[in-house]
């Protein structure tokens, strides 16, 4: 069955439905509607953060992977203090 089909079944239904079902696919919608927005803040984000580390990376901004494996373990050490 097609995308064309699907829909048009579902409007077909929804044309039809009791309240309680309505309900429930608003439900479904609003939700959907949120994962979206949630989803799109995400992507500005990484390619925020994406564009920070280039250009950290052309100022020449870059550590040894044993040095940066010595911070994390630091780090980790103190985020698990922290949360005692």
């Amino acid at each position: 069955m097609n995308t064309s089909s699907v829909r048009k079944e579902i409007h077909e239904f929804v044309d039809k439905a009791d309240s309680r079902f309505l309900s429930l696919v608003h439900s479904m919608i609003q939700a959907e509607k949120q994962n979206l927005v949630s989803l799109e803040d995400h992507d500005d984000e990484m390619v925020s953060r994406a564009n920070e580390s280039v250009s950290a990376i052309s100022a020449g901004q870059v550590k040894r992977f044993d040095e940066f494996n010595k911070d994390f373990e630091q780090w980790k050490i103190k985020k698990r203090e922290s949360l005692k």
